[in-house]
């Protein structure tokens, strides 16, 4: 939230203790943290609603291996 603004205000012992102006270094990681809130926010709905937790990778690779079985396909899906 802070870092959504164009300045920030640092506050110590009760008062403002300096005015910081948000760098584009910033901007580009608050994007970052913004994606990691979201994925956050998709995994604690996905706990309330009872879901089973897996990795992304295990949960590609379970994609990859029905697409291969609705395919026909008996190659790996090179997942090990």
């Amino acid at each position: 939230l802070a870092l959504m603004g164009h300045r920030r205000i640092v506050i110590r012992n009760g008062g403002i203790h300096k005015v910081i102006e948000t760098t584009g270094e910033e901007r580009t990681i608050l994007a970052e943290l913004e994606e990691m809130d979201r994925r956050l926010q998709a995994l604690r709905t996905r706990l309330r609603h009872g879901d089973i937790l897996i990795s992304e990778r295990s949960e590609a690779c379970i994609t990859a291996a029905t697409e291969h079985s609705k395919t026909g396909d008996r190659s790996s899906a090179n997942c090990g």
